[in-house]
């Protein structure tokens, strides 16, 4: 699993403001997420990448993890909102590269719970069926994440 540098960077997440989120999302988040964001909400991890699965660039962590926060511009809403007509109805950015690539979690039908990677050219489009799927949960994604020890972060 990943070596978090600093957890709940913006302040621990209250449950009414999770809430919050959801209700402007249209829908709660799926429960290992939810448990993810209430421990750490936004943290800031090692240089890592998701080693599961066959794509072209795998790193993460230029930025950190997105939270729910008004204390920086990049965050879970700010996120949806700018990815809007960007990434697959029903998906949600839950991390970038700082490319403009992401791995995102399904919230709807049988994508629900599951993280995709969203490749800017290769998916310019946004469609779901075109993406690649990381892992069947966040909980495995997040245990699949690998240090990057040839690429540590500075």
């Amino acid at each position: 699993m990943v070596k978090i540098i600093q957890s709940n960077p913006y302040g621990k997440l209250a449950e009414d403001k999770l809430r919050q989120f959801e209700d402007a999302l249209g829908r709660t988040l799926p429960e290992d997420y939810r448990k993810f964001l209430l421990e750490h909400n936004g943290p800031f991890i090692v240089n890592s990448f998701f080693d599961g699965k066959e794509i072209d660039f795998s790193t993460f962590s230029n930025d950190p993890f997105f939270g729910i926060t008004d204390l920086c511009e990049r965050n879970l809403d700010s996120e949806r909102l700018g990815n809007e007509g960007y990434l697959p109805d029903g998906c949600l950015a839950i991390i970038g590269d700082g490319c403009g690539n992401y791995a995102c979690i399904g919230l709807q039908g049988h994508n629900r719970g599951k993280i995709y990677y969203f490749d800017h050219e290769v998916n310019p489009h946004g469609v779901i069926s075109d993406m690649n799927l990381l892992a069947d949960t966040f909980a495995d994604f997040w245990t699949g994440l690998e240090e990057d020890v040839e690429n540590p972060r500075l």
